[in-house]
């Protein structure tokens, strides 16, 4: 097959760097590994280069020197991509944001699926002003639009009713070699991912960091990752921290292995997820996490990998993490489980899925008839 990808988000983008560039890095270059022909076209930033990063090919739409121009510029680079060559491919997948629709289904010529990476909330999209509140209405309507689409998780699927579209549940995998990392005790708490303040709960982080130091002043705070939020960011954790947080910026490859393999427990404090890899990458490191309850972290109470904590609340997301440190045997627990679950999990597992969903909508029939396990692939209702 010939795959035309498209995301806003890349590893390098200084506005963004979230799980969703990582979740298309992954499944391309294992597509291309078995033989497909894939191309992800992704926002412009300063210093972004076109060509094979990591594997995989990319190409840049113009950028611009804030992630308002950039990202229209991605709109209307896409837009007129699809126009010129959106024929030439067997498929186009657009990988959604309500910040940047590009409309990719009358403009290609082609299948059209529409892959869906998280929700955001009312709670946080309120917070935009006039631009949250259209991409709210975008968020509700665009992307049943579409006669097919991938989501992550039935969870995350639930967000949307149906409307007879077919629908396939592709969740994230796990680099197996995480398995094979040595156990170890931990020597800080970790955040890792993108830094947005309001929709990655950092409001929420901040106050409770504060009651964890004033029981146990000793414990050490990581802060992994990058985003358009990061000076506020900065400024909240070291004031509160005095010393106890750290930055590493953005971590791929072995510094990212390594920030995890020396962490106590994983913090996910957010309002809006998708399926996290992260989550996936700790529980094979043996690491707990403790997250918010939106339902797309439902699975850390479900698969006994983590504790879920009330959404904005800092003082129970606070006794979470209070929990963990002072009750060794339940943090051994959840890591223990968190390991076999993960165990279960791979992106070569994830792409033969994804290249199952993209032959079923490109043939137009439903997935039980291209012998797909129930589990793997739902069927709209």
């Amino acid at each position: 097959m010939r795959i035309l990808h498209f995301i806003y988000d890349h590893f390098e983008n200084p506005w963004g760097g979230g799980g969703g560039a990582n979740r298309v890095w992954q499944i391309c270059r294992h597509l291309m590994e078995i033989g497909h022909d894939c191309t992800v076209l992704t926002g412009g930033y300063p210093g972004a280069v076109d060509g094979v990063r990591h594997g995989v090919r990319y190409r840049h739409m113009a950028g611009g020197n804030s992630f308002r121009s950039s990202t229209l510029r991605y709109m209307a680079g896409v837009q007129r991509f699809l126009l010129r060559h959106g024929r030439e491919y067997d498929v186009v997948v657009e990988c959604f944001s309500p910040f940047n629709p590009v409309f990719s289904r009358p403009l290609a010529g082609t299948t059209t699926i529409i892959q869906l990476q998280g929700y955001l909330p009312r709670s946080v999209l309120r917070h935009y002003g006039t631009m949250g509140w259209v991409a709210l209405a975008i968020q509700r309507a665009y992307p049943l639009l579409f006669r097919y689409a991938i989501f992550q998780t039935p969870d995350l699927g639930s967000r949307w009713p149906c409307w007879n579209q077919q629908r396939y549940w592709v969740p994230n995998g796990v680099q197996h070699d995480l398995l094979e990392l040595p156990e170890t005790d931990g020597s800080y708490l970790l955040y890792l991912g993108r830094l947005s303040w309001l929709e990655k709960g950092f409001d929420v982080l901040v106050e409770a960091m504060k009651v964890v130091w004033a029981r146990h002043p000793d414990v050490q705070l990581v802060i992994a990752g990058h985003g358009k939020d990061e000076a506020r960011i900065k400024k909240a954790l070291h004031e509160a921290g005095n010393g106890r947080v750290r930055f590493m910026g953005f971590v791929c490859g072995q510094q990212k292995e390594e920030a995890i393999k020396h962490s106590r427990a994983l913090l996910l404090p957010t309002r809006a997820e998708g399926y996290p890899n992260c989550v996936l990458e700790a529980a094979a490191c043996a690491k707990p996490v403790v997250g918010s309850d939106i339902p797309e972290l439902a699975h850390l109470k479900r698969e006994g990998i983590g504790l879920n904590t009330t959404t904005g609340d800092a003082h129970a997301f606070a006794a979470g993490i209070l929990r963990l440190l002072e009750n060794p045997d339940l943090s051994g627990r959840l890591a223990a489980r968190g390991r076999h679950w993960a165990s279960q999990q791979s992106w070569e597992q994830t792409a033969k899925r994804y290249e199952r969903a993209l032959f079923s909508a490109i043939r137009g029939v439903k997935s039980a008839e291209v012998g797909d396990e129930p589990n793997e692939l739902m069927n709209g209702a």
